[in-house]
């Protein structure tokens, strides 16, 4: 009897697409700026040396437009640049001499938040329910809520290769149905995190186990005390988390149609559409599968957060005596915006955005290397955003259009047409056949942050993660100039990093 052959996984080229061919509006912009004041140039300066300057001038144009450094051109680059030298690069806390508003009984404290620029707009509330309260992130830049679920993974090395592909298929009917049209789901941020273990567990466990009999020289003592010592470098804990975001304007509307919720308040409102929706999804998926372990409350979601921003700090959580806050701190104490990285309480950090996913087929566990194989305190970030059919529909059918009139054109002027353009082509085709069967699309990207207590030790832990992603077949890009957002996108469940969607051209 033949073995079942293995399913593999295959990721296809990023498409490039613009508005001419595949050059974006800032490069049109600066080839035409150039080629108009080189027209000027000329016509002022009617001589062979006006020639020379109108061509100078072409050819930086050009230049800015097209030639890459490190992976984006000058253009790209640009905006970048000019952010960095006009942002205020250091972040310093209001909150700690803002004191704390409390009444006379101390029965109810609160004291003000002062955000970094990274999450303006971001406001943690508590959001009460039959027996306990729910933490929601309102984020009013993008008029979204957002609320995270911590999970648990069951027997992932264990398992055989067909039982990944079958998780893998119910995964994917999740999200499907998460693509249909009229829902309020804006976004799903799953965020896996590896932090350095509490090794005093590990030492209070020993003292309190151990044979008092044995002498402390004993081999065997010490063979015990050199293990825990090893493990203190190289034990981690590792957590997951969903974050489940809505629209806000698409979840009062919905909560116009139940008559129940008139009368509440429109956060209210959009609030119970959330909380709605978070155990409408948790109830697809399969228990075999995963382990919810809750909803997280005000405190838990202050202290993902605050773990994020210092990993080598344990965060106390606060106990909930029933009182539900109004609004939470959770910002850190202190932040400086670096070039390479971003400095926060007492820890520094990098991140990095996932350029490439693999090109080459992989297996369902292609990501193992690195979520599991480097030995540095990290975090990677998927942010999936489901894309409604119709929208579908019309952006792969003006992506079509848009490579045949290029490849016509290319045909016409002599180009040859490079393979990676032909793979480009084949994969529009094929999404166009995948939506005409019935399958949905999602649009996702995905980041990883790592930390480290010193530089030198960031730049060791970032190593061992750039090399478990090459194993994984990725390609991670650091985001220079922008560390902070990049933060924000890969170590935080807040479910941003997705740039609002247009369509293709």
């Amino acid at each position: 009897m033949s073995e079942p052959t293995k399913r593999t996984y295959r990721f296809g080229p990023l498409e490039q697409r613009g508005l001419i061919g595949s050059f974006r509006r800032g490069q049109l912009v600066c080839v035409g700026t150039a080629s108009v004041i080189a027209v000027l140039t000329l016509n002022v300066f009617s001589t062979s040396g006006g020639l020379a300057v109108a061509l100078l001038l072409i050819g930086v144009g050009v230049g800015v437009a097209v030639v890459p450094v490190q992976g984006r051109t000058i253009e790209q680059w640009a905006p970048v640049c000019l952010r960095w030298l006009t942002r205020n690069r250091r972040f310093r806390s209001a909150s700690v001499t803002g004191g704390v508003m409390s009444d006379l009984a101390g029965a109810s404290t609160q004291r003000p938040v002062n955000l970094p620029p990274c999450l303006q707009g971001c406001e943690l509330l508590g959001v009460p329910t039959a027996d306990s309260s729910v933490g929601v992130m309102r984020d009013r830049r993008d008029g979204a809520l957002t609320a995270v679920v911590a999970i648990r993974i069951r027997a992932v090395g264990l398992l055989p290769t067909n039982e990944h592909e079958a998780r893998l298929a119910r995964w994917g009917d999740v999200l499907a149905g998460m693509a249909r049209n009229g829902l309020p789901i804006r976004r799903l941020q799953i965020l896996q995190r590896a932090l350095p273990a509490d090794g005093d567990e590990l030492w209070r466990h020993f003292l309190e186990a151990r044979d008092s009999t044995v002498p402390e020289e004993a081999p065997l003592e010490r063979s015990y005390v050199s293990l825990l010592e090893q493990a203190r470098q190289a034990t981690q804990d590792h957590e997951v988390l969903l974050a489940f975001q809505v629209d806000e304007r698409k979840a009062l509307a919905r909560a116009r149609r139940d008559a129940r919720s008139q009368r509440l308040s429109r956060e209210e409102q959009a609030q119970i559409v959330l909380l709605r929706e978070v155990r409408t999804l948790l109830g697809r998926f399969d228990p075999t599968d995963v382990e919810i372990a809750g909803v997280l409350s005000p405190e838990q979601y202050v202290a993902a957060i605050r773990s994020a921003y210092d990993p080598y700090r344990h965060v106390a959580r606060q106990a909930n005596d029933g009182g539900v806050p109004a609004v939470v701190d959770f910002a850190p104490t202190a932040a400086d915006i670096e070039w390479s990285s971003y400095r926060t309480d007492g820890a520094i950090h990098r991140s990095y955005w996932i350029s490439q996913w693999p090109r080459l087929p992989v297996g369902p566990l292609f990501l193992t290397p690195l979520l599991l194989g480097s030995h540095a305190a990290h975090t990677m970030s998927l942010i999936i955003e489901p894309i409604a059919p119709a929208r579908s529909r019309r952006d792969v059918e003006a992506a079509i259009t848009s490579d045949e009139a290029d490849e016509e054109l290319r045909e016409r002027r002599g180009f040859r047409t490079t393979a990676r353009r032909r793979r480009q082509q084949s994969a529009a085709v094929d999404r166009e056949e995948e939506l005409a069967s019935g399958h949905e699309e999602v649009r996702f990207a995905g980041f990883v942050t790592v930390s480290g207590r010193t530089s030198i030790e960031l730049d060791e832990a970032c190593e061992r993660v750039e090399q478990a992603a090459q194993q994984a077949h990725l390609e991670l890009e650091p985001l220079w100039g922008e560390q902070d957002a990049g933060f924000v996108h890969g170590a935080l469940p807040v479910a941003r990093g997705l740039a609002d969607h247009h369509s293709l051209l």
